[in-house]
């Protein structure tokens, strides 16, 4: 249930009263997609939590590649989907790959990228990563996919933060 506050013109605000601003965070499970393929998470593992403040949701995603963890029938222009809060569609008056968070990719022990988290749908995230060339030039964007920016493999992970007004 989000939080709505229940203060009026003139209340002073005081310290026990911002201490009970908001909820707890809400854990859940995302689901992680990818489209026209499928996935398995085998024995790797994805978590989520959020709150929602208002209309306002934010929430933060973590899938970490096992060692059985896969993809199948995507090749590197179809991007991973996942799921935001349950409960709490992402506002139809956001467009598709509107910016609403930040997601850094890791290549376990070698290095990361930095990208940016977009509204793909009312219920899906997608991620977007830059691409780059062996001289390290920025070549384009694209999508968090498989082999999209590296081939993933055991312990590699992908963290997502988001934030958008609920529908």
């Amino acid at each position: 249930m989000p939080y709505t506050p229940n203060y009026a013109a003139g209340d002073v605000l005081t310290a026990a009263a911002m201490n009970s601003i908001g909820e707890a965070w809400t854990t859940y499970t995302p689901t992680w997609s990818v489209f026209n393929g499928t996935t398995s998470i085998g024995n790797g593992s994805i978590t989520g939590s959020y709150v929602v403040l208002n209309k306002l949701v934010f929430g933060r995603i973590k899938l970490t590649w096992g060692s059985t963890t896969s993809t199948s029938g995507a090749g590197a222009n179809n991007p991973f989907l996942f799921s935001p809060a349950p409960g709490y569609d992402i506002n139809s008056g956001f467009a598709t790959r509107t910016p609403i968070g930040t997601a850094l990719v890791e290549d376990s022990g070698t290095t990361f990228f930095l990208g940016v988290a977009l509204a793909n749908s009312a219920t899906t995230i997608s991620v977007q990563v830059p691409q780059y060339n062996s001289g390290i030039s920025l070549l384009y964007s694209d999508y968090l996919a498989k082999g999209l920016p590296f081939t993933f493999g055991d312990t590699d992970a992908v963290t997502l933060t988001y934030c958008y007004q609920r529908a």
